[in-house]
C-alpha cells in the first residue's frame, strides 16, 4: 500500500483486529531472530519517515523494548549452544 502515495495519519482508532482460534496470522510461527529482523525494519522505516521526533519516540519506545527482549533472548539461546 505504501507504493500507491503517502499514508494520512488519523488519530483514532480506525479497527480492532480480534484474533479467532483458527486465524491465519495465528498459525504463522516466526522464529526469534526472524521477529527481531522484522521489529528491526520497523525500526529503521520509522526513523527514516517524516513523523516528528515526539512521535518517533512514542512509537520507538515500545519497539525498542520488544527488540532489546528478543535480542537478549537470542543472545541467551546463542550462550546455551555454545555459539558465543
Amino acid at each position: 500500500m505504501s507504493l500507491l502515495g503517502e499514508f494520512a495519519r488519523v488519530p483514532e482508532t480506525l479497527c480492532h483486529k480480534f484474533y479467532k482460534p483458527g486465524s491465519l496470522s495465528r498459525t504463522w510461527a516466526y522464529t526469534p531472530r526472524q521477529y527481531y529482523e522484522v521489529c528491526a525494519s520497523c525500526m529503521r522505516e520509522l526513523w527514516n519517515s517524516a513523523l516528528t521526533s515526539d512521535e518517533k519516540l512514542a512509537i520507538a519506545t515500545p519497539l525498542t523494548q520488544s527488540l532489546a527482549n528478543v535480542n537478549a533472548r537470542l543472545r541467551q539461546e546463542a550462550a546455551i549452544a555454545g555459539l558465543t
